[in-house]
């Protein structure tokens, strides 16, 4: 893993007038994956696990999609 820190962010929108919740590789325009929530704090969890698991540098965007269920941009 290289010595850059990691981009991924939780980011809220309002649909239909409610909340939700991404866990992104990177802001919008920017990203190639992200992980929808319905509330912030499983939102929180998920990052905490993805950067668990960069720390442990096993981490990629097929992993991630495989154990999350992510969407690809």
């Amino acid at each position: 893993m290289s010595g850059l820190k990691s981009k991924w962010v939780i980011i809220r929108q309002i649909v239909d007038g409610q909340p939700s919740f991404q866990v992104s590789n990177n802001v919008l325009g920017m990203r190639t994956v992200h992980y929808d929530f319905d509330t912030l704090e499983d939102a929180k969890k998920t990052l905490a696990e993805v950067r668990e698991i960069e720390r442990d540098q096993r981490f990629n965007n097929d992993q991630a999609n495989n154990y999350f269920g992510g969407k690809n941009e």
